[in-house]
C-alpha cells in the first residue's frame, strides 16, 4: 500500500502530527509499505519512503491506529521496551564526489525481539 499524508513538525512539542491542509510548516510526507508477516496483533511492514520526514513512518502508521510496538510517544504499547523500528538500509550520493554510497543491515536479531520464529 501506499501512505500520503500532509505533515506538521511542532518543534515546542517535539512531534509531529498528520494534518488536513497545507498551511505554513506542513510538508507533504510520502511512503510504500508491505505487509510481510503477521503474528497476534503485530505486523511486520517494509518501508520504503519517498520523503523523509520527522518521525515520518511512527506518525503515518499512529495516524491510522497502526502505531508501532514501542512507541510511547505516537501510542504504541508498553510491553516492548524498544521502538520497533529499524533501518536495513540507505544509499545516498558521496558530499564529495558523489559516488554512491550504500550501507545495509541484517534485520533477523531485531526481528526476533517481537516475533517468536523469523522466516
Amino acid at each position: 500500500g501506499e501512505m500520503c499524508d500532509l505533515l506538521f513538525k511542532d518543534s515546542r512539542k517535539g512531534k509531529s502530527y498528520v494534518v488536513k491542509r497545507m498551511r505554513k510548516g506542513v510538508k507533504e510526507a510520502f511512503l510504500e509499505y508491505e505487509c510481510l508477516k503477521t503474528d497476534n496483533e503485530l505486523s511486520l511492514v517494509k518501508v520504503l519512503l519517498h520523503t523523509g520526514r520527522t518521525h515520518q513512518i511512527r506518525v503515518q502508521f499512529a495516524s491510522r491506529k497502526m502505531p508501532l510496538a514501542g512507541d510511547r510517544k505516537y501510542g504504541g504499547n508498553d510491553e516492548f521496551k524498544d521502538i520497533g523500528l529499524m533501518s536495513s538500509g540507505i544509499s545516498f550520493g558521496h558530499p564529495k564526489n558523489n559516488e554512491k554510497m550504500e550501507f545495509t543491515a541484517e534485520a533477523s536479531e531485531f526481528i526476533s525481539k517481537y516475533f517468536k520464529s523469523v522466516e
